[in-house]
């Protein structure tokens, strides 16, 4: 049995164009960068989480070692060795999920600014 039915029209120019589209197969073209057809920031943020998530656990850990190390006084640096390594990454987190829920606010506005006719990331 053949998976291509004899009622499915042949593919056009316009449909094969719109297949190595980077709108339609999700990934980033020249063309859409250009139009603004899709977003960058939204992957930027991604990797500003992932890059602030790895400076702040370095950074924490640091001050967690210049606590212990300290002669005197160490205590203070331990503390804010701990609240980096837990809070940091988690705020860190809810910012960048603000930006991106921006972004995901503006794709439903163009939906349905568009009828209802733009596809789902």
């Amino acid at each position: 049995m053949s998976d291509v039915s004899a009622s499915d029209p042949p593919a056009t120019d316009a449909s094969l164009s719109a297949a190595t589209d980077g709108v339609a197969s999700g990934r980033f073209g020249v063309r859409d960068l250009l139009r603004f057809e899709k977003m960058l920031t939204p992957t930027l943020v991604r990797f500003v989480f992932y890059a602030g998530s790895i400076l702040l656990l370095i950074v924490g850990i640091a001050m967690l070692y210049g606590g212990v190390t300290a002669r005197f006084g160490g205590g203070l640096r331990v503390v804010s060795g701990l609240l980096t390594l837990t809070a940091g990454p988690l705020l860190l987190r809810i910012f960048c999920e603000q930006i991106i829920v921006l972004f995901g606010i503006y794709d439903c506005l163009g939906e349905i600014r568009d009828g209802g006719r733009r596809e789902h990331r």
